[in-house]
This record gives structure tokens, sequence and C-alpha cells, in this order.
């Protein structure tokens, strides 16, 4: 092929086409050049990588930097902080230095396209690493507001506990782990679940769940009755045939909390303190166990199993 033929193929043919899609090309570029271009500061999250086995990034280090971006004026009104992060790497740490000064380019900045960034500030990291360890703590769950007067707040969350790691000094001072705010229900709900996730400072993470998720159920009752009862019996069964038992203490007090109308109508009767008696002759300690009847329940204070000096001898 010539290039006359080459030119009238794939030149001049559909040129009126052609022409047009060149002329919108030029005329983007041109809007594009034109526009008033800005400069504008954002605060930047620092995260750090290639950090020495089994070390992490202290609290001391500062995690956030000022970057300076150029860009057109309409194209920077549309981003904030969140949309810039630093990325800067600690291969330099061998992990026999603890404490060194890592330099931030403008080049380490992910950014969002058709911008530049033109400075950092500060441009130097005074950068303190840690040993890194896990500790698995309790958790703690607090509404947003209080129920109504006369009702009482049940909270259950799933799991119990919850995995986190980071700098030693940070992890071995947390007591436990502060859940976010959920609302709390309503009476007519009785019951809200809720799937929140924890509130966790930068250098700390979530190791279990895996999910970042806790689920908590928030249940609304009315307040529950108390009542103590004194002297309830300790039955001793199950007596070796040809033996006889004697148990102390043989009477116990205990407190139940249930509905104000079920815990008026209940009697000492209604209570039972039950143990199983040895199969061998002497003194030994044993397990009593409180039953209680449906709808009753422990006060917090008391436990449903009492040991109790149980002597088998023969008749």
């Amino acid at each position: 092929m010539n290039l006359i033929s080459f030119f009238r193929r794939y030149i001049l043919k559909n040129w009126p086409v052609k022409l047009i899609c060149l002329l919108l090309a030029l005329s983007f570029w041109f809007w594009v050049a034109v526009q008033d271009r800005d400069t504008r500061s954002f605060r930047a999250q620092v995260e750090f990588v290639d950090l020495p086995e089994g070390y992490t990034v202290s609290d001391r280090t500062s995690r956030t930097v000022t970057i300076s971006v150029r860009g057109p004026e309409t194209v920077l009104e549309q981003f904030d902080d969140d949309d810039f992060k630093v990325v800067s790497t600690l291969e330099e740490f061998d992990g026999e230095e603890t404490e060194g000064e890592v330099r931030v380019y403008p080049w380490d900045v992910q950014h969002p396209r058709g911008l530049e960034v033109t400075s950092v500030d500060p441009g130097d990291l005074q950068v303190f690493l840690e040993p890194k360890i896990s500790r698995e703590l309790m958790l703690e769950v607090e509404p947003e507001a209080r129920p109504s007067d006369g009702f009482e707040l049940h909270k259950n969350v799933t799991p119990e506990t919850a995995l986190v790691a980071g700098p030693q000094e940070k992890v071995t001072e947390m007591e436990s782990l502060q859940l976010e705010q959920i609302s709390w229900p309503t009476p007519d709900e009785a019951v809200k679940v809720e799937q929140i996730e924890a509130r966790l400072e930068p250098s700390v993470e979530l190791k279990y769940p895996e999910t970042g998720f806790f689920e908590v159920e928030l249940r609304v009752e009315e307040p529950l009755e108390s009542r103590t009862f004194e002297g309830i019996p300790v039955e001793v069964i199950e007596i070796p045939e040809g033996m006889e038992a004697t148990v102390e203490p043989d009477q116990i007090s205990f407190q139940v909390k249930g509905d104000a109308g079920l815990i008026e109508e209940l009697s000492l009767e209604d209570i039972e303190v039950i143990v199983t008696s040895p199969t061998e002759p002497g003194m030994s300690i044993e397990n009593a166990l409180v039953e209680l009847p449906e709808g009753v329940e422990a006060a917090p204070e008391y436990e449903l199993q009492k040991s109790v000096k149980v002597e088998l001898i023969e008749e």
C-alpha cells in the first residue's frame, strides 16, 4: 500500500466525523488548561508499612501531616481530608533501632487523579517503635440515653470479648474495649439488636472478631421485685441404704428476683435446696443446688450452688 492509498483510506475516510472529534478533544483540553488553578491544604493520615517483625508504631509518633495540593479550583472543592493518605515505609528499621527519622515525600501521598501534591509538612517524621502485643478485653457498651423511669435495661454482647493488638504500653493500660454508642430501645420495642463497631485508637487494631462488628442485644423490661427467704431447708437425697446423713448448715437464706405478682405469691416451700449424698461414710464437702420456680431468678449476689458439709454414718 502506497502513501496516497494509506492517506485516503485512514485519513480522508469519514473525515467530517474525525474532524469533529478532534475539535471536541481540543476544546476539552483548552477548557481544562484555562481553568483557575488553586492550591489548598489538607490533613492526611500517615500509614507506616514494612515494619520490623514483632514491632508496631508507638502513640508517640505523629500520624498526620499537612499537604499542599494544586489543581483546578472546581475539582479541589470535591475532596476532603479522607481522600488523601500518606504511605511511608520503615524498611530501614532493622528491629534493633526503635527510634528514627523518616522522610516523607510528595510522591508518598496517595491522591485523586488530576491533582498535584506540591509539599508535605512536616517533611521529616520522628518515628518510635514498640513491641507489639495482643490482649483479650471485655466489652463495654453504653446507650445514648436512659430508658423511661421504672424500666431496666439488659445487655448482651456477642462475642463477649475482643482480641486487640498494638503497642505494648498502650494495650497494657487498656482495661476494656468501648463499643460505639447505640440508641436505647423503647419499652414498645422490647428487644433491639444492632451490629456495631469498637472505638479503637489509631495504633490499636482489632484481631477478633475478624468482621470488626459486635452484635449487641438490648432488652427493656419492667424492674424485677426482690425478696429474701430465710430458713430454707437443705435436703440430702440418694442416701445409701443402711446409712443416714447430716448436713451443715441444714438451712440457708436466699434472695430471689422476679415479676412483682409472682414474687408476692412465692412461699418457702416453692424453693428447694438439694444435695446428693456421698457414697462412702465420713465427712465431705458437697455442692447443694438451689432450684427455683419458673420465672424466678437468683439475685445478682446469690449463686445457685452452695457448698455444704455432708456427713454419712451408719445407722
